[in-house]
């Protein structure tokens, strides 16, 4: 991972791999809330809208809960 980053950082802004890191974390951090809140099967395989389009679900429902 060190060698790819020092490799990328040559056509990439450290900015903006650190924006790309912060999107991968929140990106899997509702991956996980989806798992919690019963979205995604436990004992099948995973949709394209289990993986992708439910997670704007989970973002509609927590800001739903948040209000």
């Amino acid at each position: 991972l060190a060698a790819f980053l020092t490799k990328i950082q040559q056509w990439v802004r450290p900015r903006y791999l650190a924006l790309i890191g912060v999107l991968l974390v929140i990106w899997n951090v509702l991956f996980v809330l989806q798992y919690y809140m019963g979205f995604i099967p436990y004992d099948d395989y995973l949709t394209f809208d289990d993986f992708v389009v439910e997670k704007f679900v989970v973002i509609l429902l927590l800001m739903r809960t948040l209000k």
